[in-house]
């Protein structure tokens, strides 16, 4: 039953956005974007006032979208990351120096942190 509202609520707040109080997704690309990457245990952990079942629908949505990324790391453990957008090699970068969008993700895996094989 608490999957059930957990849901509901979710999706009621996405559709009336009168709510003050940040999404559940928008606290996970937060602590993403101030942590880094990390697993979906430790975002459990980080974001307590949040639901397991909560985390897990908004990082599913979250990571079809292209928005995260998701790598298996040991046996049911999966490292959750920011998608970064990939530059096209034969697109120049914009008179601003940032690179222009393509539409194109990719998974950061950073330094230290191995893909699993």
């Amino acid at each position: 039953m608490r999957l059930i509202e957990d849901t509901r609520s979710t999706a009621q707040s996405a559709r009336n956005g009168a709510d003050a109080s940040p999404t559940v997704e928008a606290r996970i690309l937060h602590e993403l974007k101030h942590r880094g990457p990390c697993t979906f245990e430790t975002l459990t952990s980080t974001l307590p006032h949040c639901s397991w079942n909560q985390l897990f629908m908004a990082v599913d949505m979250l990571s079809r979208e292209g928005t995260l990324c998701l790598r298996p790391q040991a046996r049911s453990q999966y490292l959750v990351s920011l998608a970064v957008p990939q530059r096209d090699a034969n697109r120049p970068l914009s008179p601003a120096g940032t690179t222009e969008a393509t539409g194109l993700i990719t998974c950061h895996i950073p330094r230290g942190m191995k893909e699993a094989g």
